[in-house]
Formats: structure tokens, C-alpha cells, sequence
């Protein structure tokens, strides 16, 4: 019935991922006993080799993309070195992957001015995490929903 089908397809944007590092960055209040922590900023700078990640870093502001197509960016993995592999937009499946880095559209990516995610491949779709029950954490590059 209908509470079968509620949360299937439940799909959020991620244009809220630009938010996640710097507030990782600014560390969170006290947690009460047993309660998971956030990782601090020396945890994040050790797990990524020492990079500079901060907010006023070179480094951050090449990754961290453009507000529209002309300064679109290769999105690249930076745990893992040498950075060959890019986020692509596979225009058969309208799915997301980590694939050798080509230079093509649909490996460059732009921020939308409301925070959503662009292929250049595709200007009219953006990446979206899939909540759904089958495919938990996948990312899509779908239709943008504004929502």
C-alpha cells in the first residue's frame, strides 16, 4: 500500500556537501559519554596526509568548484594519490562514477546558485544521494528537484 511505497525513492540533493567540511573543521560541542564524536581538525588533516583543507587553503578553493559551467571542475578523490580517477557523469544510466579522468563533460561539475551539483554533460540534472531502501548511498545524476 502507500506506507510501502514511502521512502523508496526518497532522494535529497547534495548541494549541502560544501557545509559538511567546514563545520567538521570547526569541531562540535561536548558529546555525553558513549556518544559518537565528530572527528576534529587535526583528525581530518591527519587522515587526509596533511593536506591543507581549511577554508582560506589554494588547495580547498580549486576543489571546491564553480557557480556556473565556464569554471566547472574535475571532482577527484584526494584520499588516495595520484588523483587518476574523476566523478563521471555516465550520461547511459544517469548514475555517478569514479572513472580515469578523460577532460570531458561529463567529468566537470559546477555549484548551482541554490547549492545543487552540475554535470556540464548535463546542466538540467544534478547529483542526488538515493535514500531509498535498494540503494542506499548511491548517487544519481537526475532532474533537478530544487528540493
Amino acid at each position: 500500500g502507500a506506507s510501502h511505497s514511502m521512502g523508496l525513492r526518497t532522494r535529497r540533493r547534495f548541494g549541502g556537501l560544501a557545509l559538511l567540511l567546514p563545520r567538521l573543521l570547526l569541531g562540535s560541542e561536548e558529546t555525553p559519554p558513549g556518544a559518537a564524536q565528530e572527528p576534529s581538525a587535526a583528525d581530518i588533516i591527519s587522515f587526509l596526509g596533511g593536506a591543507e583543507v581549511n577554508s582560506s587553503s589554494e588547495r580547498y578553493k580549486e576543489t571546491r568548484g564553480a557557480a556556473e559551467a565556464s569554471g566547472a571542475l574535475e571532482i577527484k578523490n584526494r584520499l588516495f594519490e595520484p588523483n587518476t580517477k574523476c566523478l563521471d557523469h555516465d550520461l547511459k544510466v544517469d548514475n555517478a562514477w569514479m572513472h580515469p579522468c578523460d577532460g570531458e563533460p561529463h567529468q566537470k561539475w559546477y555549484w548551482g546558485a541554490d547549492g545543487s551539483l552540475h554535470p556540464v554533460s548535463d546542466p538540467t540534472r544534478c547529483l542526488e544521494e538515493d535514500l531509498g531502501v535498494f540503494a542506499r548511498a548511491n548517487v544519481w545524476v537526475r532532474p533537478c528537484t530544487g528540493g
